[in-house]
């Protein structure tokens, strides 16, 4: 519509209500400024304005995903009351000043404690590993151990790590719908970076308290999910994760916690027909890019499957390093779907090195399940009942055969590409997992 009928518009719809108010069928005087929102409706404006010109991100002068969380929690407390044909303007005053404080905190409340992409490179060209102390109000002091000599792609990472945080009242309704009367036996953390970091990291908390904790759990959105066991030394309690998020860390035995995995996860049935990839593509009936016996092939089979399985239902103190990386692709955009496109890391890498602890007879299958979800990895499989195995359709929304009949998902362990499929290979205490994507049945990325 042209400038000039949208001004011819606006007056027209202007007389009318100029006639209307001249005749005394439409009295705006008689509102109440209160029913036109007063300061409730103006907070609401205010702190609308602060988000849509918020920048989100981990650099400092922008703002966490906790940070934002706080105030959008506000803001639709605020609508809601606002909405309401039963509150009282006591009600209505006491929620615009809640949302006033708020809108404040979140001003004052940008990103400050920051790592630079710079600082990370250089911490990775020196072979050291970057070390930072801060302080949690309330909690303790955190020491960041950042490994950069395994980092990935460089990026800023925020330090920022707040008690309770935006989703603290979910956590402590969570704990509390589990049968916890008083959750308080819980730590909850709000790591303030937005969402996976370029490089694992290993902290050190001191809370000075005695609370033994010995578990900790990842928030996803109305369930805690296992991340591994919390290691309580020399007054510390020292954990690995890889990603922003809230974190929970639980007590030792003795105190009821969410359940923790004891083994291998049930596996969902084999859907009926092909599931369709995000973009676009559908994935056929299981088959690796090498044949269902290839070596290193997400496909497994339960014959002649290494000893180990998956018996084991004690947690160990072991650890793995994983990584999922697509970089063969790099070479052959022109053949890649447009779709497909911007789910390609600049650098190939879908998740750098990551160290995760791991149970005793943990195979690649299920500590890929496990990485992929607390990353908030896109990843698909298919059960294959009749031989007690899955098969990795897709990871990071890439499929097999997106990129001509030989590509798809493979595995490698210590570099060598196992001969026994995902699910039927156990994992040990300083292996090295590699989730590659293959061109060409594995030859691009050192298979035979």
């Amino acid at each position: 519509m042209s400038t000039w009928k949208k001004r011819a518009r606006l007056w027209a719809v202007v007389g009318i209500f100029a006639l209307l108010a001249a005749a005394g069928i439409f009295k705006l005087t008689t509102i109440e400024p209160a029913e036109r929102g007063g300061e409730l409706g103006a907070q609401i404006e205010a702190a609308q304005a602060l988000l849509d010109g918020a920048q989100e991100g981990n650099a400092a002068g922008e703002y966490s995903w906790n940070a934002l969380g706080a105030l959008r929690r506000a803001l639709n407390s605020a609508q809601t009351l606002a909405q309401s044909d039963s509150a009282t303007e006591e009600e209505r005053a006491a929620a615009a000043q809640a949302l006033a404080e708020e809108g404040a905190r979140f001003a004052e409340g940008a990103n400050q404690n920051c790592l630079t992409p710079q600082e990370l490179q250089a911490a990775a060209e020196s072979g050291a590993p970057l070390t930072r102390t801060l302080s949690v109000e309330g909690v303790g002091e955190l020491t960041w151990s950042l490994p950069c000599d395994q980092l990935g792609e460089a990026a800023s990472i925020n330090l920022q790590v707040v008690a309770g945080g935006s989703e603290g009242d979910e956590i402590v309704q969570l704990l509390a719908a589990q049968g916890k009367e008083d959750p308080a036996f819980a730590l909850t953390l709000a790591f303030c970076h937005n969402g996976a970091l370029p490089v694992q990291a290993d902290l050190s908390l001191k809370t000075g308290g005695e609370t033994a904790y010995a578990a900790l759990y990842r928030y996803t959105g109305g369930a805690l999910e296992y991340a591994g066991p919390v290691q309580a030394e020399e007054g510390a309690l020292s954990f690995s994760l890889g990603e922003g998020g809230s974190w929970v860390l639980l007590p030792a035995a003795g105190e009821e916690a969410p359940d923790q995995p004891s083994g291998e996860e049930e596996q969902p049935e084999a859907p009926s027909t092909p599931s369709t990839t995000p973009a676009g593509g559908s994935s056929s009936a299981p088959a690796s890019p090498s044949g269902p016996s290839s070596a290193g092939s997400s496909a497994s089979s339960s014959q002649g499957a290494p000893s180990g399985g998956n018996s084991a239902s004690t947690p160990q103190t072991s650890t793995v390093t994983v990584s999922i990386v697509c970089t063969t692709l790099l070479d052959k955009l022109d053949q890649v779907d447009d779709n497909l496109r911007p789910y390609i890391p600049q650098n190939g890498v879908i998740l750098p090195p990551t160290k995760v602890e791991i149970q005793e007879g943990e195979s690649a299958f299920e500590v890929l399940k496990r990485v992929t979800r607390s990353h908030r990895i896109q990843m698909e499989f298919q059960s294959q009942s009749g031989y007690g195995s899955a098969y990795i359709e897709g990871i990071g929304h890439l499929y097999e055969k997106q990129v001509g009949s030989g590509s798809g998902w493979m595995y490698k362990v210590n570099g060598t590409f196992p001969n026994y499929g995902c699910s039927q290979y156990p994992l040990k205490d300083g292996d090295t997992l590699v989730w590659c994507y293959t061109c060409d049945f594995g030859k691009d990325v050192g298979g035979r």
